[in-house]
């Protein structure tokens, strides 16, 4: 209880007493059938009135976790547009650019450098009718 009082939004904590409260109910109400069966009707009707108060608190300990739970649902629910909201303004005008890689399709061989010819340059022969130099 101590640690509900403490954090008296945590599901968690809400969860834990819950449980402990329904096992307290089950446990008292296995005790008030044998008051019944074996014990006094004063004693029988005192415990069954503990059961009943026990089974009002233990209702309406399970409609705060629902009321609880229904908020927290909100709340994710109102976190989630504000992260999408987030997302949409972050992401660019243009839109997103999608790069699609295919595993399956063979490599492509690199194309083929043109190699240059060799530039040759071409040189005049001497002649017989060209005079030579002396």
């Amino acid at each position: 209880m101590g640690e509900l009082r403490a954090a008296p939004e945590s599901l968690v904590s809400t969860f834990k007493l819950y449980r402990n409260l329904d096992a307290l109910y089950d446990v008292l109400g296995s005790v008030v059938e044998s008051a019944g069966a074996f014990g006094s009707k004063d004693e029988f009707q005192g415990l069954a009135n503990d059961l009943s108060a026990i089974e009002g608190s233990r209702r309406s300990f399970a409609d705060r976790m629902e009321t609880l739970a229904g908020a927290k649902e909100v709340e994710l629910t109102k976190l989630r547009g504000q992260i999408h909201a987030a997302q949409q303004a972050s992401v660019p005008s243009g839109g997103t650019k999608k790069v699609i890689v295919d595993d399956n399709e063979p490599p492509k061989k690199p194309a083929k450098k043109a190699v240059p010819k060799p530039h040759t340059e071409t040189t005049a022969k001497p002649t017989a009718s060209t005079p030579k130099p002396q």
